[in-house]
């Protein structure tokens, strides 16, 4: 009987594999521990808003208007349900990917749709960011700057997705040309 052994990047793959897995899972107990956050908070005990998680206050909003506490936090809601879709998506790349052929449509055009979830996030980030900074001041703001991703970090790396969209798309258009030519 023959064993394989695996290469030194296989083995690095898995690993990342379950960081990704990991990470997703992380994301959503966070974004749910967010939602019932906020939901709890805002309905049962408005006191508690002073440490809804990792010390964010949004005490101050809620106490000013209600509708700018409940806008805010529904866009940060949304901000992390872009980040578990993009988290998402780096798994099913691991599922679908084929390592002997890596030059596929389906993957150019997963990570293509990757950089548009980050912009979108990185967008989104920044209203959130510009939001806080008018609702709360500019000392208060930096707590909320601080547990949302940075907007231009988040743009930066959709820029990157989709540099690598377009190399990829390029290498399924010459494997396509090779495939023809043999």
């Amino acid at each position: 009987m023959k064993t394989t052994k695996k290469t030194r990047t296989e083995s690095t793959l898995q690993l990342m594999q379950a960081l990704t897995w990991f990470t997703l899972i992380g994301l959503l107990a966070k974004t749910a521990i967010l939602f019932f956050g906020f939901l709890i908070n805002s309905h049962i005990n408005p006191e508690s808003l002073k440490d809804i998680y990792n010390d964010l206050d949004l005490s101050e909003i809620f106490s000013s208007s209600r509708g700018a506490y409940y806008i805010l936090t529904i866009l940060i809601l949304i901000s992390y349900s872009f980040k578990i879709l993009l988290i998402f998506q780096v798994t099913q790349i691991f599922s679908k990917i084929n390592f002997n052929q890596p030059f596929k449509p389906f993957l150019s055009t997963l990570i293509s749709k990757m950089s548009y979830v980050a912009l979108t996030t990185g967008l989104l980030n920044a209203v959130i960011d510009k939001s806080g900074l008018m609702l709360l001041g500019k000392a208060q703001s930096t707590e909320l700057t601080i547990f949302i991703e940075s907007p231009k970090v988040l743009m930066f790396i959709a820029g990157l997705l989709f540099i690598i969209a377009q190399v990829l798309k390029r290498g399924v258009e010459i494997q396509a040309e090779n495939d023809l030519t043999i």
